[in-house]
């Protein structure tokens, strides 16, 4: 499992969320849901898996369709992490959003 999102060592949010972004799941069992910086399992009664658009084919994780406990924990999270977002220097948001840009855009051949 790679993630793009991870900030890195290099980046001011890493010790803040280093551990927050590793996932142990295996890719036969269900994925766990990212909820207020941790992964966990989800309160799910079916699973869904993704397509691989390219190749037509259905990829091997297994995704939860999360219940309404698990879409209210995450919305309760979210507010929480806007309020702390309201304290953080605008240009610091720019700065790990361009970071967060080049990520992407260095990894754009594995992502298509």
């Amino acid at each position: 499992y790679r993630t793009l999102f991870y900030p890195g060592p290099h980046h001011s949010l890493h010790s803040q969320y280093s551990n927050s972004f590793k996932m142990t799941t295996a890719p036969s069992s269900v994925r766990q849901v990212l909820i207020g910086g941790s992964w966990r399992d989800s309160e799910h009664s079916e699973t869904f898996q993704a397509t691989d658009p390219n190749k037509n084919a259905k990829l091997p994780a297994i995704f939860p369709v999360s219940k309404w406990e698990d879409c209210d924990a995450a919305l309760d999270a979210a507010a929480e992490a806007s309020k702390m977002l309201r304290s953080i220097p605008k240009s610091k948001i720019a700065d790990f959003l361009d970071a967060y840009a080049n990520r992407i855009d260095a990894a754009k051949e594995s992502l298509v």
